[in-house]
């Protein structure tokens, strides 16, 4: 399985700060962790971290992108196919940004973007 960026999400990512891809929680990673409230967010684990990387790499190389940052985050989804919107699920958010910035210094905030599994 593999997560496939927009054309509008990649032009995005492709900017100083990047984006935040929030990626619902993958079935292969078990039950949904119990230890975050809504709104609330961890660091990945090394088992997380490598499942954000296999799912995000085929369209980070295709669009000339790389993934910065991953942490676990339980939010209320904006929108969604698979989840009803406003519907409180775990993610793996992660920071995708354009290999060219990687070194930028900013403050920016990254946009945030939901992921759609194909």
């Amino acid at each position: 399985m593999s997560i496939q960026l927009s054309r509008r999400q990649a032009g995005d990512a492709d900017r100083v700060g990047g984006i935040e891809l929030m990626i619902l929680w993958p079935a292969s990673l078990g039950a949904e962790p119990a230890d975050l409230g809504v709104d609330e967010e961890r660091e990945a684990s090394e088992l997380e971290q490598r499942t954000a990387e296999a799912l995000v790499r085929e369209s980070c190389a295709q669009y000339g992108l790389v993934r910065v940052h991953v942490r676990v985050a339980r939010v209320r989804r904006a929108l969604g196919l698979e989840v009803a919107p406003g519907e409180v699920r775990t993610h793996l958010a992660v920071i995708i940004i354009g290999k060219r910035w990687v070194r930028a210094s900013t403050q920016k905030v990254p946009r945030v973007a939901f992921a759609q599994e194909l």
